[in-house]
């Protein structure tokens, strides 16, 4: 975009004005704000355990409240915010002697937010010249997303702390599977063929698999369809936090789109077959788990890169059942 590309020109140029500054030995108070969907806030988990140490008081920024829930440990207030000028209102009472993000996060944005709140020490990704207002910059752009937001604690002098959340639980998978065949309302581009999901279903069930479906918000028209070629499904319809602990604790691996689902499927041991199009399966596969990846090697993939998508998504519609199943079969092997 050619807006970006003057930010970051511009950005460049002016950094050298931002004198950059290494982090305190600890704050008395710290601002952890956090970008995107759950799926990015539950890859920065190992990040804001470690940041723990570093601050006396940890005031976490999230879209999400299920974050909360996750990682209640690990701050000492939570607050939603839903705009730039929300969360700058939120800092500019809180006053926190530091800010940090996540490689998610939109860095003129966020740094901006983070200047005109009077932060003395903000750190972020400067993306190119476009993060120019941090002054602790963190530098890596590679490597799956949470290794790239692992790089704030190297700049601190940190260890990461745990990734598993503050749930208790415990693992007793049966022959069990839970699909979600959703995604977010703006990557739908994401989503595999609901047929597809249901076939594929089918043939776990003959197998003698317990099949659910799970999904929300516009989601829950999918599992239906997906629910008809599958004999006796289970509907798992917006389901809560509580009872998604209780499934995954009983589930033997998750069928998905790349989405916070598996993550959060992740966060309790549960294994994953993901399905990616255009997306980068190397940045955003499950971490911590047994995973498969399904894909269709094209030279045009992976394409997304928080851009919209323009073309028609062969490499998630050239996908096959059979390619489905045959991921299915080595993860089973494994675990």
């Amino acid at each position: 975009m050619p807006e970006r590309k003057i930010l970051d020109k511009t950005g460049k140029r002016l950094e050298k004005w931002i004198k950059e500054t290494e982090p305190p030995e600890m704050f008395p108070s710290l601002a952890v704000v956090l970008w995107g969907g759950i799926g990015d806030a539950i890859l920065f988990s190992p990040v804001l355990r470690g940041l723990r140490k570093k601050g006396e008081k940890i005031f976490l920024f999230t879209h999400h409240p299920i974050i909360h829930k996750l990682f209640i440990t690990t701050h000492e207030r939570h607050f939603i915010f839903s705009t730039p000028y929300t969360l700058l209102r939120l800092l500019r009472v809180l006053k926190p002697q530091g800010a940090v993000t996540n490689v998610a996060s939109p860095s003129f944005k966020t740094s901006a937010v983070f200047f005109l709140s009077r932060i003395p020490y903000r750190a972020g990704f400067p993306e190119g010249g476009r993060g120019f207002l941090y002054n602790i910059r963190i530098h890596g752009n590679n490597g799956h997303e949470v290794e790239r937001n692992m790089r704030i604690l190297e700049k601190f002098g940190l260890s990461p702390g745990g990734f598993y959340p503050d749930i208790p639980f415990k693992r007793k998978p049966e022959k069990i599977l839970v699909i979600h065949p959703g995604s977010g309302p703006r990557q739908l581009f994401k989503r595999w063929d609901p047929e597809k999901f249901g076939k594929a279903g089918r043939e776990m069930e003959k197998r003698g698999w317990k099949v659910l479906i799970a999904g929300w918000g516009d989601e829950i028209n999918i599992l239906w369809k997906v629910g008809k070629y599958i004999g006796n499904p289970v509907y798992l319809k917006s389901p809560s936090l509580s009872l998604l602990v209780s499934v995954f604790e009983k589930t033997s691996f998750i069928l998905a789109n790349d989405t916070s689902f598996v993550h959060l499927g992740a966060l309790f041991r549960v294994p994953s077959v993901v399905i990616f199009g255009p997306t980068d399966e190397r940045r955003y596969h499950p971490w911590g788990v047994p995973y498969r990846i399904v894909k269709k090697d094209l030279p045009c993939r992976p394409c997304f890169n928080y851009k919209r998508i323009r073309c028609d998504v062969r490499c998630i519609k050239e996908i096959e059942v059979e390619d489905v199943m045959e991921k299915i079969d080595e993860l089973l092997e494994e675990i």
